[in-house]
């Protein structure tokens, strides 16, 4: 899944993005209250590619680039499934297979580089190889709440009022966890 801050990696809430068009990606200040608790992986080298690292500090500019570039043009549509592009290791989906590989992978660079942090981890795993996997940046799939405002990112708040009612008993219809089918 994704969300809007770029951790574990050091930064300022302004990360350049290279591409057809230059310009600054800016991070919300209250999506990134953890920022600065890694100054430690600033000048530390990460491998992205046989023969290429990144600084610490340099791996977020590198991630947004890269991910903007997948996109040929910016339309609507691709700024909304680009809503929240950065990843957030708390939650996978796939087959198993996939995951397996996924998990070789992972244990194969924690045990190189000694790397401890998951999303590290995961995050240089996307960016060397996006056959393993991608980052649902639109919450396509699922919606992790880490880092969300609910008033501002969510369709609307969470667990409130009629929330469980019944699709038919709430205001407008819809919007209950009836609409998902018995249990």
């Amino acid at each position: 899944g994704g969300e809007l801050n770029c951790w574990p990696f050091p930064h300022d809430g302004r990360i350049p993005v290279r591409g057809a068009r230059d310009w600054v990606h800016t991070i919300p200040a209250d999506s990134m209250l953890a920022a600065d608790h890694t100054p430690h992986l600033a000048r530390r080298r990460f491998p992205v590619g046989e023969s290429r690292s990144l600084r610490g500090d340099e791996f977020c500019s590198a991630w947004l680039s890269s991910l903007y570039a997948q996109e040929a043009e910016l339309s609507e549509r691709s700024r909304r499934r680009l809503k929240f592009p950065f990843l957030c290791s708390g939650a996978a989906v796939g087959t198993v297979s996939a995951l397996r590989r996924f998990l070789r992978e992972f244990l194969a660079i924690h045990t190189r580089r000694g790397e401890y942090d998951d999303q590290a981890i995961i995050s240089l795993i996307l960016m060397r190889n996006r056959s393993l996997g991608f980052l649902d940046t639109g919450a396509e799939i699922f919606l992790q709440l880490h880092g969300h405002d609910e008033f501002c990112d969510l369709e609307r708040p969470l667990c409130r009022g009629s929330y469980f009612a019944e699709a038919s008993a709430s205001p407008g219809g819809g919007g209950g966890l009836s609409e998902l089918g018995p249990a």
